[in-house]
């Protein structure tokens, strides 16, 4: 039975690098990668209803970026890989994606900036469901 390997990507340098080396353990070990996006919710702006509608466009804009970044990413890379763009916290969303997918390992990238908030890779090693990579 092939791995399978769950990667975050938010389109921030550490997630494109957690993209990459995610890729290469798919590739190395033969596995499957699932790409994860986490969207926000624009129903958070309801009570604006047209800005809801320009949440909803910026969010479908930059998913679509996203998508020709990973796609060009991987391009060169003969891999088995699908990508999930869901609605929700990113957290959240690994969580549930690992789950569905019985992944052997969920990578993330890494901030230096995350001081104040436990970071996404302290919360999900936490968690302690699946391995954990975290990647600067």
């Amino acid at each position: 039975m092939p791995h399978t390997y769950v990667v975050g990507v938010s389109g921030k340098a550490g997630s494109l690098r957690a993209l990459a080396y995610a890729a290469g353990l798919a590739r190395r070990h033969a596995g499957r990668l699932v790409v994860v996006h986490a969207g926000g919710r624009p129903e958070r702006f309801a009570l604006w209803p047209e800005t809801v509608l320009l949440a909803r466009t910026a969010s479908a804009d930059t998913a679509d970026e996203l998508r020709r970044t990973i796609a060009q990413t991987l391009a060169d890379d003969d891999l088995d890989w699908a990508l999930r763009t869901e609605a929700g916290a990113a957290f959240a969303v690994l969580v549930r994606v690992a789950g569905l997918e019985h992944a052997d390992a969920v990578v993330v990238g890494t901030s230096r900036r995350r001081v104040i908030r436990r970071s996404l890779a302290a919360r999900l090693t936490t968690l302690g469901r699946h391995p954990v990579i975290a990647v600067p």
